[in-house]
């Protein structure tokens, strides 16, 4: 995930434990719906016991691998992409600074439109945003 940094959709993020549920329907719809949900939780008397529990697996993960230590890989990746140039940072970040526009989405990013069948999987590193 990532690695692609690809978007995640309500579905999946329910799947891969980033939320807890979906919720559908218009804008307002959802934000009345997420409201109610809140309060309801908050006046839910195992409230305190869902927390503890989290706070608990927080705990285990912390001691299994403290967040310290992602931080420190994190770094030591970005460090390596900056002054390795690895991925063409390099470029990009001068692209960034100058703000240049892109000519074209990356292709990593544009598999979709080869899924949909959008365009050609030659054409996914040539489309344009």
């Amino acid at each position: 995930m990532t690695q692609e940094a690809l978007p995640v959709g309500a579905a999946e993020a329910v799947e891969l434990g980033l939320a807890d549920r979906m919720l559908g329907g218009t804008r307002l719809e959802f934000e009345r719906r997420v409201l109610e949900y809140a309060e309801r939780l908050a006046a839910d008397p195992s409230y305190d016991r869902l927390l503890a529990g989290r706070r608990q697996a927080r705990e285990t993960d912390e001691r299994r691998k403290p967040l310290d230590a992602y931080r420190a890989e994190e770094l030591a990746e970005m460090s390596r992409d900056m002054f390795d140039d690895r991925g063409g940072f390099r470029a990009a970040r001068r692209a960034f600074v100058r703000k240049e526009r892109p000519v074209a989405t990356p292709a990593h990013l544009a598999r979709h439109r080869e899924l949909s069948g959008a365009s050609a999987a030659a054409d996914a590193s040539a489309s344009h945003m």
